[in-house]
């Protein structure tokens, strides 16, 4: 379930009842006592599906995601034994205390969810500062919802000393797969300093932006002049490609695809420069074709690339075959390098076979063919089969072409190669109907059968096939979910690549030292916020009528934010809801004070009212609210409530820019570009100032026209 769908879903909870019903005096049975608890289960329940799902698809810290997934499981646990049990539980279903422990238990699980989200994709690692980031936020989230479960259910029983032993071991094994990961993958996944690119999110925030037809670029034209012919005269590859020279760069040899337009799609040019404006992006990998540009025919377009002189994967090992075993798996580990890098960057090929990937004269893979690929959010791909795909589709697509298109078919697909790459022939070689292969596919378990052929008696070779099989017997496993992740296809063929592996000069090791673990993940600067203070000695028994038809939150936000709305009554609501503990009530409080739209009674006079606004933003942006991160920030930066502190401002600035948060993003854009000194950062500034722009940031936007930014500048 989305996180919008899931908002939603709670909100409709919550305001299907009024707190009246859970908190009144002397209520008649124990329903109306569990009455005010049923949306807090209904939110572990659901939340609980969502970190399932996260963990599923986890790429990177399976370990941790393991460690916070038994924990959410177990508040699960509680939650139903409660429910189910509310008999016994009844003085506590009566307690304030408990239910602001209880709503506490529902915001850890809600932090927990952000965490694996980021922890487990390589573009949420980029958040963190480093390795040890990872670590103490982990621990700090361990320790807030082993201490709230306690709290809320004395049945379930922990052995600290067992959990953190079994904690810390997990971390470090994962955050030292982690750290050979990305020493490893390079690709423009990483630069050249091990770091994680900061150009990704760029592109992914570009790619969105076009998905949601926010983003248009007509820039990419290429003056038909600058195209000539090769030395070599006229130099096909297949019926539309033809190799010219770029002399605009130089005298680079290039593809010129031609592409003849349906009125359809001549009216939707713009459509198509925007897709190849993107598709240019991907050139920080070199496992991608790379993109120069469209030169404009009549009813036509032509797409400039480069040159992949020993053609396609197919032609490659047909005319140079049989390749051997350490060229074959330098050729399947870099393919898997570039598939990372699309999928990074939420770019789907669908359509992975060997036709699509080119061998230049380096004997180096490219995948190709982009012009018809679809970004994730698409829900499905309903091309119909041919006869070249068919053999490279995975089942789930060959009952169904309406079927979602998952990261899992993609991996299918990316089996089928490696299978391909192994017996250097075509899948279902001798079957040339669509029907048959489809039928013959979804018939069988493991249809891909392996021959004899370059099978040898050498241990090393035989292990290495062995290994192989096992890896193409698992991506094309029927059910999805059980087919490896491509981080893990990457790391297998990694291994299998190493003892071929060229060495590095002694000179070089010893010029370039690794860092210590302390900087294992050097990423982007997004320093970590202290654990608020405990305050549960401040808890009271809830023995008062005073939340009598109270509005739920999201009630409270509407009426808030309506031309029409009563916002007495809705601060009232905002301010008990911050008393039991919900920490987007406190934002709102903070956000009221502030402004001054409906006075305190008795009104505060502007400091007092500045000071306490503030510590109510700090207090929610410690919570991972990152409209209050963005606003606290502000506080520091004007120095409003707070002392004035730019550095400070600053951090909370990109804390809330890495959330998301728009005007974060152009707020560090417009510092690091417009300032002097220690903060000044051009290149920095302009990614930031364009990814607000992509999000639809008018100050943004603005700033970007005023400075002659583009938002498709290379950042280079």
């Amino acid at each position: 379930m989305s996180s919008s769908k899931t908002e939603n879903y709670f909100n409709t909870v919550q305001n299907t009842m009024s707190l009246a019903a859970s908190f009144s005096k002397g209520a008649a049975n124990v329903a109306d006592v569990l009455s005010p608890f049923i949306p807090l289960i209904s939110n572990i329940t659901i939340l609980v599906r969502e970190v399932v799902d996260l963990y599923q698809a986890a790429e990177h810290n399976k370990r941790i995601c393991h460690s916070l997934l038994e924990r959410v499981n177990n508040a699960e646990y509680v939650a139903k034994d409660i429910h189910n049990r509310r008999k016994e539980y009844e003085d506590d279903l009566k307690s304030k205390d408990f239910y602001i422990k209880f709503k506490g238990l529902v915001e850890v699980i809600k932090r927990i969810k952000i965490f694996i989200s980021q922890v487990s994709q390589i573009k949420g690692i980029r958040k963190f500062v480093n390795a040890n980031e990872i670590q103490n936020e982990f621990e700090r989230l361990t320790r807030e919802f082993d201490s709230t479960l306690r709290d809320i259910s004395f049945r379930i029983t922990i052995d600290l000393h067992t959990r953190i032993e079994v904690d810390s071991k997990r971390v470090k094994e994962d955050l030292d797969e982690l750290k050979q990961y990305l020493d490893n993958i390079g690709a423009g996944i990483t630069d050249d300093h091990q770091k994680i690119n900061e150009k990704l999110e760029v592109i992914i925030a570009m790619n969105k932006a076009w998905q949601d037809e926010r983003f248009f670029s007509a820039d990419e034209i290429i003056d038909r002049n600058v195209l000539i012919d090769s030395s070599e005269g006229k130099v096909r590859k297949g019926r539309n490609v033809e190799k010219k020279i770029l002399t605009s760069h130089g005298q680079l040899e290039v593809a010129a695809k031609t592409k003849s337009l349906s009125k359809e799609e001549n009216k939707n040019k713009k459509d198509l420069m925007t897709q190849v404006a993107i598709l240019k992006k991907l050139k920080d990998c070199v496992h991608v074709i790379r993109f120069y540009g469209v030169a404009e025919g009549e009813n036509s377009f032509i797409l400039i690339t480069e040159w992949a002189e020993l053609g396609t994967l197919k032609e490659y090992y047909q005319n140079y075959g049989p390749l051997d075993w350490p060229e074959r798996i330098k050729i399947a580990l870099d393919i898997a390098r570039g598939l990372t890098f699309l999928h990074t960057v939420s770019i789907y090929h669908h359509d992975i076979r060997s036709d699509n990937i080119l061998i230049n004269e380096d004997r180096q893979p490219k995948i190709a063919n982009f012009q018809l690929s679809r970004p994730f959010a698409e829900i499905t791909n309903r091309m119909a089969p041919t006869l070249s795909t068919v053999r490279y589709m995975a089942p789930e697509k060959l009952k169904d072409k309406e079927k979602e298109y998952t990261t899992r078919a993609e991996i299918y697909s990316f089996g089928v190669l490696l299978w391909e790459i192994a017996e250097e022939k075509i899948p279902y070689e001798g079957m040339d109907d669509i029907i048959k292969i489809r039928d013959y596919v979804l018939k069988s378990q493991t249809p891909l059968l392996f021959s004899n052929m370059g099978l040898v008696t050498k241990p090393e070779i035989q292990n290495t096939q062995n290994k192989w099989k096992k890896l193409v017997l698992d991506a094309t496993k029927h059910d999805p979910s059980l087919r490896p992740v491509l981080t893990d296809i990457f790391k297998d063929l990694y291994e299998l690549y190493k003892p071929h592996k060229p060495q590095a000069s002694p000179r070089l090791n010893s010029t370039h030292k690794k860092s210590n673990s302390s900087s294992i993940i050097p990423l982007s600067l997004n320093p970590r916020i202290p654990d608020p203070d405990n305050c549960d000695d401040l808890a009271l028994e809830l023995d008062f009528l005073e939340l009598e038809n109270t509005l739920s939150v999201q009630d409270a936000i509407n009426e808030y934010k309506s031309a029409t709305g009563d916002q007495v009554k809705a601060y009232k609501a905002f301010k008990k809801h911050m008393e039991l503990g919900d920490v987007l009530a406190k934002y709102y409080v903070g956000y009221n004070l502030y402004y001054d739209i409906v006075p305190d009674d008795p009104p505060l006079d502007k400091k007092e009212r500045m000071e306490k606004a503030a510590a109510y933003f700090k207090a929610a942006a410690e919570s991972e609210n990152a409209d209050a991160q963005l606003r606290y920030g502000h506080c520091l930066w004007a120095g409003e409530g707070v002392p004035k502190n730019i550095t400070e401002a600053i951090r909370y600035f990109q804390i809330a820019a890495d959330n998301g948060n728009i005007t974060g993003m152009y707020n560090i854009g417009n510092i690091c570009y417009n300032s002097t000194g220690v903060h000044q950062d051009k290149t920095k500034g302009k990614r930031y100032l364009i990814l607000a722009a992509l999000n639809q940031q008018p100050k943004a936007i603005e700033m970007c026209k005023k400075k002659g930014i583009e938002l498709t500048e290379n950042l280079d």
